[in-house]
């Protein structure tokens, strides 16, 4: 709900298709939205379509009819989840720039690589076997491009990106066994 980024994909992807007049129920505020300005844009536009939505938490019903401290109660929540959140990001962003000045690696380990724990630091090493197998492909790479028009299998085909790479993974299908 940062930044309203649920209207990306599920909230998104409903709204337009809710009927006017309808009800929605939502756990509490902050559910919803953790920025003030767009929950609140979010809220309006809902209102203004005839559509109720409840806030169970608070025991809040939000509609184009709602008082100025029913309102200015949904501002609040809305505003206190995002100062909770910038906090929390806040403290996050500092959490992993401590631990990458310490050595960390964060994400995903390419292949070639895998993470490993020296002492309590997560470093990015080699990974052998991987390695290995980088070496012999782009080693049959070469192979296949030097040898070309020398190749039966490739002798009668363009010298294209795509036929290369094609040569490269039927023999990569070989070898694997497929």
């Amino acid at each position: 709900a940062r930044n309203m980024g649920n209207l990306k994909h599920e909230l998104g992807f409903w709204k337009n298709l809710i009927p006017d007049g309808s009800h929605i129920i939502i756990y509490s505020v902050d559910r919803l939205s953790r920025h003030l300005t767009k929950g609140m844009e979010f809220l309006d536009e809902m209102a203004a379509r005839g559509i109720h939505i409840h806030f169970t938490t608070h025991e809040l019903v939000f509609h184009s009819g709602i008082s100025a401290a029913g309102r200015a109660m949904v501002q609040q929540e809305l505003q206190s989840a995002e100062k909770f959140s910038n906090i929390a990001s806040e403290k996050v962003r500092s959490t992993m720039m401590r631990l990458r000045q310490e050595g960390h690696v964060f994400g995903r380990a390419p292949y070639g690589f895998k993470h490993i724990r020296v002492g309590n630091i997560r470093k990015r090493v080699p990974d052998n076997n991987e390695m290995q197998n980088i070496r012999q492909i782009q080693s049959q790479y070469m192979y296949i491009m030097i040898n070309w028009k020398n190749n039966p299998d490739t002798a009668y085909h363009s010298f294209t990106k795509i036929n290369i790479l094609c040569a490269l993974s039927r023999w990569c299908d070989i070898v694997t066994g497929k």
